[in-house]
């Protein structure tokens, strides 16, 4: 087992990057809460913007009727800003605001670029420009933000180490009683999503099986885990408790590989033998030498 991903998960922002992080957000929240008051008090700005759209959409919707389109697209649009502004500001949900952000500005600009123009009731292109300030500063948030990311970040990572840690305290378990169950995993969702939690396990588990003697390593034990996708039952069968960690330790390390991929997609680096397993190592030291 490793400490490794639990850091990378839990690795804070230095305070120059989240001083940096805080003022892309909150320009780009204050931007999208001033838009605001234009939209839900029917500004003629707004207005006209959205009565623009309406007569876009009627042209190749018949049935949508002009005002009904400026008024859903005014309000909506305004909930929408409102919503990405508030999860800028939440820290628990950046990449949830910087998305919604993004979509919201994306939007005007295209709209900017096509029918409304860059210069919009001789603004001199404040809204088209105020519209790319959002964006730019939304994607930077995003960026900072990644490892917040459910696919792409520590979600996804405590996933794959909560099922590594789920075999060791199984094996754990069996260890006592002389039965190892992988099929009776805890899958702890707490593991998953809490660094304090997974480290506070791994921790356990280290001085557990750090401190097993040989005579313990030695003793036998039955073995279930199901390998098949039929009904029938997984029927147990007999190993030996040093086998078991073989076993987990490897199965730990094919994670770990996955763990370094989905870590290297985010522009986090870890060691380079985290993810390798050490025959391989030996493999390449060897390869290495017989080169130089």
């Amino acid at each position: 087992m490793s400490t490794q991903v639990i850091s990378t998960m839990s690795r804070p922002m230095t305070a120059s990057l989240l001083v940096f992080s805080w003022a892309c957000r909150i320009v780009a929240a204050i931007i999208l809460l001033q838009t605001l008051f234009f939209k839900f008090t029917a500004a003629p700005e707004s207005v006209y913007i959205f009565t623009k759209l309406g007569t876009l959409i009627h042209t190749y919707i018949p049935f949508a009727s002009i005002r009904g389109v400026e008024v859903s697209g005014r309000i909506g649009s305004g909930i929408v800003e409102l919503i990405a502004a508030v999860l800028l500001l939440t820290p628990r949900f950046v990449w949830a605001g910087a998305i919604l952000a993004m979509a919201a500005t994306g939007g005007a600009i295209v709209s900017h670029l096509t029918f409304l123009g860059i210069e919009v009731q001789g603004d001199k292109g404040l809204l088209f420009f105020l519209a790319i300030t959002v964006l730019v500063t939304s994607i930077i948030a995003l960026f900072l933000h990644r490892m917040q990311i459910p696919v792409f970040g520590r979600k996804f990572c405590g996933a794959h180490y909560r099922h590594v840690l789920d075999h060791f305290l199984r094996l754990a378990e069996g260890i006592r009683t002389g039965q190892v169950n992988y099929d009776q995993r805890r899958r702890n969702p707490q593991v998953e999503s809490s660094v304090t939690c997974a480290r506070l396990v791994t921790e356990v588990l280290i001085d557990e099986f750090g401190g097993l003697s040989r005579e313990v390593l030695q003793r036998e034990c039955a073995v279930t885990y199901s390998v098949g996708y039929g009904e029938t039952e997984a029927e147990a069968v007999r190993s030996n408790l040093a086998r078991e960690v073989m076993f987990c330790v490897g199965h730990a390390i094919h994670h770990y590989a996955i763990l370094r991929l989905l870590c290297a997609g985010v522009g986090v680096k870890l060691s380079y033998e985290f993810g390798i397993a050490p025959s391989t190592l030996k493999h390449l030291e060897t390869e290495t030498a017989e080169r130089a």
